[in-house]
């Protein structure tokens, strides 16, 4: 029984930071920043269209709010430095 758990805790951990590594090389750091932050957002968006979760109005601002935050990383990578 405590085998399974503990797998479920290992395995996803070593996983994400094997990938975050890999997206780093391959990438670059700042898209993998950027997409490091949509994880919020997709994790609410699979539970809704897979779990049949409710999109509450809590669930709607914070999904606001990180595209508003990774919008801004954009802009503000994009614009010339003076």
């Amino acid at each position: 029984m405590w085998g399974w758990e503990l797998m479920l805790a290992v395995a996803p951990t070593f996983l994400s930071i094997l990938l975050i590594n890999v997206a780093l090389v391959l990438i670059g750091s700042t898209p993998t920043a950027i997409l490091g932050a949509l994880e919020p957002l997709t994790a609410v968006i699979i539970g809704i269209a897979v779990f049949g979760e409710a999109l509450t109005f809590s669930l709607a601002l914070g999904i606001i709010l990180v595209l508003s935050a990774v919008i801004l990383v954009i802009l503000a990578k994009s614009r010339p430095r003076r």
